[in-house]
């Protein structure tokens, strides 16, 4: 049952040390609740991540009294209070070594006013109570608090009692919006997405992580507000769409960006490819495709995702056809409905079928400005374009150990598992009903045996040191010579 009433076994889910801490605090005189998503996960039964976040009416100075090895160090009243792991294996507040396991953090009631750069509030005051806490926050699922209340500050908000002392509130009817599977905004959602544009963004999120739907006034408001999105930097963006992309129905979420006028904003290029019919072997057009591809990828790494999302979008710049008469190729706009052959002038009626030459070239140069659009990282930026570039590989069992040799440098031999998911998805966003065809299982033999060998003198286990001393040979360029030999 979706309930978190008189549920002990899910309370012991969360970690001990945090109602250690809780108790703490509430013994001082304080009220503490445990907030947000950790208690939307206990009401669904789903794993507990370690982010276990902690409102209170005690201001920061109170808290880093009762907890020493906190630290403060925000305008916005976080405390943060380290967590060690010691020799037995359980959590202890006393500190060990350098790096805790965990840092709960424990923030200040407050409230806030101003929004003046969409991102941020202009104004920060503590709060007096759990209520006025509650009501900045986002939506009615990420509102529910359990803990204890000393101040009588959650009189008003009929609390349901778990046990004699601990309480649970749920003033914005959360856990029946969690019920009914949906999304909505607290209070006047323009207001909420006024505030910080990156919720348009987490709407879409935990709809896609929690397959949920968006409530209609929710929904229209984000349609409405679409634009605040632009005042939002690429690192916060790209947090949030790559927790899309590894969610449970990624292909849900971009739909959801696409329907609320988000996309054009975030990744236009994608939008680009509707009405891109593909060639014979795909039973879709190009939108529909990528989406697809996205969804049956098996590898959950939001970058192996989205280079099977984007994998193909150059297609949409390299649509070419041949003409009836002469039967020679060129380009053309896709939607155009008829087109006259620059080179035999024969009026040709329209193709909906298209030839992409060169497209894999193409989808990487989009991935290059997506690279730089969202600031990857220069690992993530590599293997999004090395994915995304060499996708078109040929599956032949036949290939000479030279070929596959090549395949396997320009790939980058950590990303191979990676291009195999990505050829997966795109076969099943094709149409295709099977995974892996008996030539793939062959293919991927073949490039498992070649990997035994080795790729370059790196890979031998001697180097230059080792043949100097073998051979009492002092350094010069005969000691490289002999390291090329032994690896040919």
């Amino acid at each position: 049952m979706l309930s978190l009433l008189t549920s002990q076994e899910k309370v012991k889910k969360v970690p001990l040390i945090v109602w250690q801490i809780m108790q703490k605090i509430n013994r001082d005189g304080h009220d503490i609740f445990l907030i947000g998503g950790i208690n939307r996960s206990l009401a669904l039964n789903q794993p507990l991540n370690d982010n276990f976040d902690l409102a209170t009416s005690a201001k920061p100075e109170e808290i880093q009294q009762l907890f020493p090895e906190s630290f403060y160090n925000n305008q916005y009243g976080m405390v943060g209070i380290p967590v060690w792991l010691n020799q037995k294996g359980k959590h202890q507040l006393e500190k060990l070594n350098a790096k805790p396991v965990l840092i709960i953090e424990v923030t200040t009631f407050r409230s806030e006013f101003g929004y003046s750069d969409k991102r941020r509030p202009d104004k920060v005051v503590w709060g007096r109570n759990l209520e006025e806490d509650l009501k900045r926050r986002d939506f009615t699922i990420n509102a529910l608090a359990l803990g204890w209340y000393k101040n009588k500050s959650v009189n008003k908000l009929t609390p349901i009692a778990i046990s004699k002392s601990l309480v649970f509130v749920d003033i914005f009817s959360g856990l029946e919006d969690l019920k009914k599977g949906l999304i909505r905004a607290i209070g006047q959602a323009e207001e909420r997405f006024s505030e910080d544009g990156l919720r348009l963004l987490r709407a879409v999120r935990f709809a896609s992580q929690l397959n949920f739907k968006i409530e209609a006034k929710t929904k229209e408001a984000i349609k409405k507000q679409a634009g605040i999105i632009k005042y939002i930097s690429a690192e916060r963006i790209r947090q949030e769409l790559f927790k899309i992309l590894a969610s449970r129905q990624p292909d849900y979420g971009f739909e959801l960006l696409d329907e609320l006028g988000l996309l054009s904003y975030i990744l236009p290029e994608l939008g680009l490819s509707k009405k891109v019919v593909l060639s014979k072997h795909h039973k879709y057009d190009l939108w529909h495709h990528s989406l697809l591809s996205l969804k049956y990828c098996p590898d959950p790494d939001p970058i192996t995702r989205l280079a099977a999302l984007i994998h193909d979008l150059g297609k949409a710049d390299t649509w070419a056809v041949i003409c009836a008469s002469c039967q020679k190729t060129f380009k053309i706009n896709p939607n155009q409905p008829s087109f006259v052959c620059p080179y035999c002038h024969h009026l040709n009626q329209p193709q909906k079928q298209g030839i992409f030459y060169n497209h894999e070239m193409v989808s990487a140069k989009i991935a290059k400005k997506i690279i730089k659009r969202f600031k990857l990282d220069n690992k993530s930026a590599d293997k999004l374009y090395r994915l995304v570039r060499w996708h078109q590989f040929t599956v032949d069992e036949n290939l000479s150990d030279k070929a596959l040799r090549r395949f396997i440098r320009r790939v980058g031999k950590e990303n191979i598992p990676a291009i195999l998911a990505l050829r997966i998805g795109d076969r099943l966003g094709s149409g295709v009903e099977k995974a892996i065809s008996w030539r793939m299982e062959k293919f991927i033999h073949r490039l498992t045996e070649v990997q035994k060998q080795p790729f370059s003198l790196n890979d031998l286990k001697i180097n230059g040191y080792d043949v100097m001393k073998e051979l009492n040979l002092k350094p010069s360029a005969i000691i490289g010579k002999i390291l090329k030999d032994l690896f040919n």
